[in-house]
């Protein structure tokens, strides 16, 4: 009887040891943001990608906290986080949230000339043109 129990242990150690290293692979990512900010210029600032294959949930954890890090630096969102759900055959299914900040900044300016007087305008600086994380900026006399 005591062989039995010790061959079922090793059994159920070698199965539980298999079970734990199966690996993690990115299905499916999906982009949800509040604001003008076009999901491909977001694709673009992040590595992750469809297909990716981690070996553990550390190497995974690890990688969505640097692709964390690469959409904070960014500095154009005022909320954005990434989280990730894991299904039965270890398929990973990604979320990327991002609530946009105010972008745009309109700056009143007087200026004095001795030849032509007095000058006003605004200065038009917009530090994600067309959603696509572009600067642009103008004057406007």
């Amino acid at each position: 009887m005591d062989k039995k129990n010790y061959i079922l242990f090793a059994l159920f150690l070698l199965f539980s040891v298999d079970l734990f290293c199966q690996e993690l692979v990115i299905d499916q990512i999906s982009v949800k943001i509040e604001g003008r900010t076009r999901e491909a210029a977001v694709r673009n600032v992040l590595t992750m990608r469809t297909g990716m294959v981690f070996p553990d949930f550390n190497e995974l954890e690890k990688f969505l906290s640097e692709e964390q890090i690469r959409l904070d630096n960014i500095r154009l969102f005022s909320k954005s986080s990434i989280s990730y759900k894991i299904d039965d055959a270890e398929r990973v299914h990604v979320t990327i949230s991002i609530r946009d900040a105010w972008t745009i900044y309109p700056i009143p300016f007087y200026e004095y000339n001795s030849f032509s007087g007095n000058s006003f305008g605004l200065v038009y600086i917009d530090k994600n043109f067309l959603g696509r994380f572009i600067n642009f900026s103008c004057n406007i006399r």
